[in-house]
């Protein structure tokens, strides 16, 4: 597989979000190229004090739904796959986020995106990538006063 560079972005004061170059590779073999369907997974990884480190993503299984618009996490491969890191880290590697496809060059989440990303998402910071089929977009879920509200991030490469 081909290993992208690593992103990062900033948080807040001193605090970043840092994507590994190989779940952004694992993504980048996901685009919807001609009539692919969605494909989607979890974010794995680790909260280091203010710091977001997301360091694995879980692929499509064959339990899950992918249409062209589509997505829907079914099979227990994202379950399973989560379940090992966490084991392995000590409980270090955990869930931190959601990703999927949009057939678009530069992607945006839909108002399915969002209403999912309300209803479904725990009242904690969750990272939020949607790959498209030239750019990725990264987006943080946060929980200010017991209230969940979605920002986009602009991250580079480092």
């Amino acid at each position: 597989m081909h290993l992208l560079p690593d992103l990062i972005a900033v948080l807040g004061d001193s605090s970043y979000l840092l994507i590994r170059g190989r779940v952004r590779a694992t993504l980048w073999k996901y685009r919807q190229l001609g009539l692919a369907p969605e494909a989607g997974g979890v974010l794995l990884g680790s909260y280091r004090g203010g710091h977001i480190e997301v360091t694995h993503a879980s692929i499509p299984g064959k339990g899950d739904v992918r249409r062209r618009n589509e997505f829907i996490r079914k099979d227990c491969c994202h379950q399973q796959l989560s379940d090992s890191l966490w084991e392995r880290s000590s409980g270090e590697i955990i869930y931190i986020g959601e990703w999927h496809t949009h057939p678009t060059a530069i992607p945006s989440p839909s108002a399915r995106d969002y209403k999912e990303w309300y209803a479904k998402l725990p009242m904690a910071t969750m990272v939020l990538l949607i790959q498209g089929l030239h750019g990725l977009r990264v987006d943080m879920l946060e929980v200010v006063n017991g209230k969940k509200y979605i920002r986009q991030l602009s991250p580079i490469e480092v």
